[in-house]
């Protein structure tokens, strides 16, 4: 049923500023959607970042984006619009005006396009740079997956400065504050290998499944080794992993244990060059959500 965009002169949407308080709303929110971010996700977002959204009448949040400052790239997620209350432009008006302001205070703007999101994306002047591959994994895999790997091991207690430093070098953003926050939240999983100066992996909890990534290192032989350890936490509970698409090696291999192809991402940004990093050693990001 279509919704009257006027009753009596009034709105029929408010705006609103998420806060941290507005995480389950959001949650319930992105879950009608199907996506997979969780409510910690969504409250480091709100935390962080800044989150407009719209209600109804009735007082139901219906619509998001969120703005996300990396250094001096704005990153944008979590357009959203519950499907009963599309087609009154609530979206449109959220990413133009988030867009708008990412421009006044950022030298780039970035965000993760869907197949359908892509052409509206150029149009607003923005270009591909990388594509993701999302992969699922829905039981345990096909491997005798070991608890164990000699030189796999957490992240030290002191070393989460050192991975926000390798992460800023291999994506070519500044996501210090992120590394950090998602370092104090205690489910997730953080793991490097000794030998590989280049190696981090994190593993989060999300709402239908388990997200790897980002994962970075020095070779498609760590990559998997890190893979292979992540996966015995996971307990065959399904993993969804976004894997840049240039590491066919390591795709291949993720296949050959059972994962398969959901969807794919497009990262796009309205300033080139941008976004200049290591992704020679990129093998999977964290989530549109986050970059």
């Amino acid at each position: 049923m279509k919704h009257s965009s006027e009753s009596a002169g009034t709105p029929a949407f408010r705006a609103v500023t998420l806060l941290p308080e507005h995480s389950q709303e959001a949650l319930a929110l992105s879950a009608a959607a199907g996506w997979n971010q969780s409510g910690d996700d969504w409250h480091v977002m709100l935390q962080h970042g800044s989150g407009v959204g719209r209600r109804s009448r009735e007082g139901r949040l219906v619509a998001s984006i969120v703005t996300l400052q990396y250094g001096d790239v704005a990153w944008l997620a979590m357009l959203l619009t519950l499907q009963e209350f599309r087609g009154h432009g609530l979206g449109t008006q959220l990413f133009v005006s988030a867009l708008d302001a990412a421009r006044q205070s950022a030298r780039v703007t970035a965000l993760d396009a869907t197949e359908l999101g892509l052409p509206i994306y150029r149009q607003h002047g923005f270009s591909p740079l990388m594509v993701l591959r999302r992969l699922e994994l829905r039981s345990a895999p096909r491997l005798n997956v070991r608890t164990e790997i000699a030189g796999i091991q957490p992240v030290a207690p002191d070393g989460a400065e050192s991975a926000a430093e390798l992460d800023a070098a291999v994506l070519g953003l500044d996501r210090r504050w992120l590394i950090h926050a998602l370092w104090q939240q205690k489910r997730n999983v953080m793991l490097t290998d000794a030998q590989d100066d280049s190696s981090f992996l994190l593993l989060r909890h999300g709402r239908a499944a388990y997200q790897l990534g980002p994962l970075y290192a020095g070779s498609a032989a760590t990559a998997m080794r890190l893979t292979e350890a992540a996966l015995a936490v996971t307990n065959g509970q399904p993993v969804f992993v976004d894997v840049f698409d240039q590491q066919t090696e390591y795709l291949n291999w993720l296949r050959s244990i059972g994962f398969r192809e959901q969807r794919s991402f497009t990262r796009m940004a309205d300033t080139r060059p941008a976004l200049q990093g290591r992704h020679n050693v990129l093998f999977a990001m964290t989530g549109p959500e986050f970059g």
